[in-house]
């Protein structure tokens, strides 16, 4: 961390406070200095950089969610296509609905895999 804020000289205080409060991962922090010196401006910046790594993270599971959910979806259409289509090499009575349902299911299936 002391690294990162470019504070090297601080490295062995932060490690020391690292080492000691490692049970829970957390550490009380006081900061002063003088008016609009860049206080609030620095602890946002830690809060922003600590909560941004767990957003990412949940953003990538909700699109991998989605995304499983939408070939789940693909996959049904195609076995529901290949279901009507061997139906339709059987019957020729019903030719005509069973194409027209087979071609609803196509279009829905390419509507899915554009996402």
């Amino acid at each position: 961390m002391a690294d990162e804020l470019r504070l090297a000289n601080l490295g062995p205080q932060i490690a020391a406070c690292q080492n000691r409060f490692y049970p829970n991962n957390s550490i009380d922090v006081v900061v002063v200095g003088r008016f609009k010196a860049g206080k609030s401006s620095f602890l946002d910046h830690l809060v922003e950089k600590n909560l941004s790594r767990p957003a990412a993270d949940w953003q990538d599971r909700i699109r991998a969610g989605i995304e499983e959910l939408r070939s789940q979806a693909e996959q049904y259409a195609l076995n529901e296509l290949a279901t009507l289509e061997e139906m339709l090499a059987r019957s020729h009575s019903d030719e005509p609905r069973l194409k027209e349902t087979v071609q609803a299911l196509d279009d829905y299936r390419l509507e899915l895999a554009r996402g």
